[in-house]
């Protein structure tokens, strides 16, 4: 009578669980090959379409998005294949600059377009960005905040509602970004060392 996930506290921590199951089958996906991992990738992308085509939410389903992780596998095979030829092409810098470009445009896309070809612009731009981006300290801290600002941001903009009644989102991303940094410098970062 009652979704499950309803439940759930953190209601993005959903998340977790298919994080889960790619973990445990991780050591097995990395040693198959390339193609069966882009045919694994292919069967699960069908599934995640087809399920949406018959309107069946496929955020909870592992099998529909097993296709985002293979092809995480696959980015990175890409990039250490060709790390040096990666390395000999600064595209990182125009990378991010048609990565920005795609969520800015993504507004004003036809809702139908819109999500695949924000993909089709980011997935490919991941080598490059990997390459120019993997030694930067403001990437590394932005990275340090994802999770949490994934976390929070949502009891953030609920609370904001809440005592105000309204929304305003500038000021919400901005107490999400401090309390995501308060955080990782209070509970994360103390727990890892």
């Amino acid at each position: 009578a009652h979704d499950g996930y309803a439940f759930v506290v953190v209601g993005q921590a959903w998340s977790i669980s298919l994080e889960l199951w790619f973990y445990l089958l991780a050591p097995s996906l990395v040693r198959r090959g390339t193609a069966f991992l882009a045919a694994l990738a292919v069967a699960s992308g069908a599934i995640n379409l087809a399920s949406d085509s018959f309107g069946i939410p496929t955020y909870f389903f592992f099998p529909a998005q097993l296709y985002l992780f293979v092809i995480g596998i696959l980015l990175y095979r890409t990039y250490d294949r060709h790390r040096l030829a990666i390395a000999r092409r600064p595209w990182g810098r125009p990378a991010l600059a048609a990565v920005v470009a795609a969520f800015v445009a993504y507004e004003w896309l036809p809702p139908a377009l819109a999500p695949y070809f924000t993909f089709a612009v980011c997935v490919p731009a991941i080598p490059w960005l990997f390459a120019t981006f993997k030694d930067s300290r403001w990437d590394t801290e932005i990275g340090n905040l994802s999770y949490p600002i994934y976390l929070s941001h949502l009891l953030i903009v609920v609370a904001y509602w809440t005592v105000f009644h309204g929304h305003n989102g500038t000021v919400e991303a901005l107490i999400a970004i401090a309390v995501s940094a308060a955080l990782y410098l209070l509970v994360e970062k103390p727990v890892d060392r």
